[in-house]
């Protein structure tokens, strides 16, 4: 099944239904390799605009920061999950959501999505942490479901990967 969810995302992206994300910054990956992140076009337009950010609430360092952490993700960097720092996985682990995180800068930025492998992750749903209850509710149900939704209507019945976030991350030893 492995292989039928690479195959899947490869189609995707060549019919620009997921778009590959490339740092926006060149650098030498982390010596244990790479990680590999596509966005919907949606999201991707989300974090990085072609022109005016169609939120006025999100500033151009919000979205800097947004950039480092999509980097650092794709560079094989770090990603503190444990503490929720830089990524976390959401509740319910069944639906198996995880969230990219800004954190530095206001507004804070989320991208929510899946990972398909182990340093493989799809973002397909983003919004700010403002427009998000404080604590667990009704608007982070939503948000979960939506990202659920869409990794539905993208995959279908195809399998995705379940294991520890650990183990999908793969930080650096």
């Amino acid at each position: 099944t492995f292989l039928s969810i690479l195959d899947t995302v490869h189609k995707l992206v060549q019919d620009g239904s997921l778009v590959a994300y490339r740092p926006t910054v060149a650098r030498h990956h982390h010596p244990q390799g790479p990680r590999q992140l596509w966005l919907t076009p949606e999201t991707y337009k989300w974090c990085l605009p072609p022109g005016d950010h169609p939120d006025l609430r999100v500033t151009d360092d919000s979205l800097a920061h947004l950039g480092d952490q999509l980097n650092a993700f794709t560079w094989g960097d770090f990603m503190d999950y444990r503490g929720g720092i830089d990524m976390r996985r959401l509740c319910p682990d069944e639906r198996d959501i995880s969230e990219i995180k800004s954190h530095l800068k206001k507004p804070q930025l989320r991208i929510f999505g899946w990972f398909v492998l182990p340093k493989l992750f799809v973002g397909a749903h983003q919004t700010l942490r403002d427009d998000l209850e404080l604590k667990k509710g009704t608007k982070w149900d939503a948000a979960i479901a939506k990202t659920d939704q869409l990794r539905t209507e993208l995959v279908g019945s195809v399998d995705f990967f379940h294991v520890d976030p650990g183990e999908y991350v793969q930080n650096p030893k």
